[in-house]
């Protein structure tokens, strides 16, 4: 996953290029861009080019699931879903929220 621009993107498996550009929230001071992170909610935030924070905001498909050897606070694209339409964010008790979204975000 990476940040260009204002918008956040990811590679699935077969090298699809797939980016959304997430709601504005504030600009902080000292901010780094290209920074991503998952809030305690389970909603990715990132620092975009500019400076400005920005969320996407998705309900997981499959609250709770338990990815196999996943780090805390990782965000990955789960290898083996069709499309590669499924990223995985681990909250910080380890559960998984696996989030399926219709065009990668």
């Amino acid at each position: 996953m990476w940040v260009f621009g204002s918008e956040l993107h990811y590679l699935d498996p077969n090298g699809s290029d797939y980016a959304e550009t997430g709601a504005a929230i504030d600009t902080p001071a000292g901010a780094v861009p290209g920074s991503i992170w998952m809030q305690a909610d389970g909603n990715v935030q990132y620092i975009d080019a500019s400076g400005v924070r920005r969320q996407i905001s998705k309900t997981p498909a499959n609250p709770g699931y338990a990815p196999p050897a996943a780090l805390v606070g990782s965000i990955f694209v789960e290898p083996g879903n069709t499309a590669g339409l499924r990223v995985v964010a681990v909250d910080g008790l380890g559960a998984g929220r696996a989030f399926t979204w219709w065009n990668g975000f």
